[in-house]
């Protein structure tokens, strides 16, 4: 019994090892492996294939190391709705995104020398890459935060929090509106004052390599220091959370630093996480009237309670005012 007893602890060291492990392992090998493909371009195409592979990893990952049971993939009615947003509508919005940069920048045209001269052209690409992912999630910070907090903004990212679990095909369930909306806010303005567009693409490559283990279905340890430094699964499933307490922040999705200065950060070791989704969920169960989540929200804005909604809350169109 005695070595079956040293056997059960040295089995549970490993595991907790191994659950230190795999988050920096995983960011590295894929960090690794996509600059490898998708070279100093940042080619946003040779990523996306790379990022499914990665999805692949982490999915068999989830299998091993499951941090709910409730949250198994395998089980998830919505499965198939989220592969199929995740391929759809991401390249719908991606397609109609590069329609209005272009259209955008065509508009602004040039005059951008002044502000590109102070771009560090000199600083090793690397070191630029890590710059221009800094700005241009500032940015989408605040795209993020607006989505909440605008009541006529929620509809579009009402689908991305209609999720009732998490697990890594999550972080691909977005709005193609929503994929537009950061082309127009993010990329654009970068790209506009005077940034090479293949540096501003890079935000698309590290939110590929970031966005899916974050949402993923992974019991992880981590270091309390390394959830202020880049986003952790367990720091995001805060803002996936039903309580509002918790959903209202944590809107950065690669660098906590935004969420700490605009006081809006919260930690997961001192926030316990309940359930996440949203509470009398209203988005509908079928892929089609998913699509057209946004135009049945906004017909029915007068019916619910505007400041729930816009804090991405119950969101419940039934309800009366």
């Amino acid at each position: 019994m005695i070595p079956v007893a040293v056997d059960s602890r040295a089995a549970r060291r490993e595991h907790v090892v191994v659950s230190y492990l795999v988050w920096p392992l995983f960011l590295g090998a894929a960090t690794v492996v996509v600059w490898q493909v998708a070279g100093p371009s940042g080619d946003a195409r040779s990523a996306f294939l790379v990022a499914i592979g990665l999805i692949a990893v982490l999915f068999v990952l989830e299998r091993l190391l499951p941090c709910r049971a409730s949250w198994d993939a395998l089980r998830d009615p919505q499965l198939a709705h989220d592969v199929a947003h995740g391929i759809v509508q991401n390249e719908l919005g991606t397609r109609l995104g590069e329609v209005a940069l272009a259209a955008l920048l065509a508009w602004s045209g040039p005059g951008a020398d002044h502000a590109a001269a102070l771009w560090p052209s000199t600083w090793p690409f690397a070191a630029q890459v890590i710059l221009v992912v800094f700005l241009a999630d500032g940015l989408e910070y605040w795209r993020h935060r607006f989505l909440h907090e605008v009541p006529w903004l929620w509809p579009i990212h009402a689908l991305h929090h209609s999720a009732g679990r998490m697990h890594v095909l999550k972080g691909g369930r977005l709005h193609l509106l929503d994929l537009l909306l950061r082309y127009v806010v993010v990329f654009a303005p970068l790209i506009a004052v005077g940034i090479p567009r293949p540096l501003v693409l890079w935000y698309t490559v590290a939110l590929l390599i970031i966005g899916p283990i974050s949402h993923g279905n992974l019991a992880l340890r981590f270091p309390g220091w390394v959830h202020r430094v880049l986003v952790t699964p367990p720091e995001h499933h805060l803002h996936h959370a039903c309580d509002l307490r918790l959903a209202r922040g944590n809107y950065a999705p690669v660098f906590p630093l935004w969420d700490i200065l605009f006081g809006t950060y919260r930690h997961p070791d001192t926030h316990p996480l309940g359930d996440v989704g949203i509470e009398h969920d209203p988005v509908p169960a079928t892929f089609l009237r998913q699509c057209l989540t946004p135009l049945l929200l906004w017909r029915r804005l007068g019916s619910f309670d505007v400041p729930a909604a816009a804090a991405g809350a119950s969101l419940d169109v039934h309800a009366p005012r």
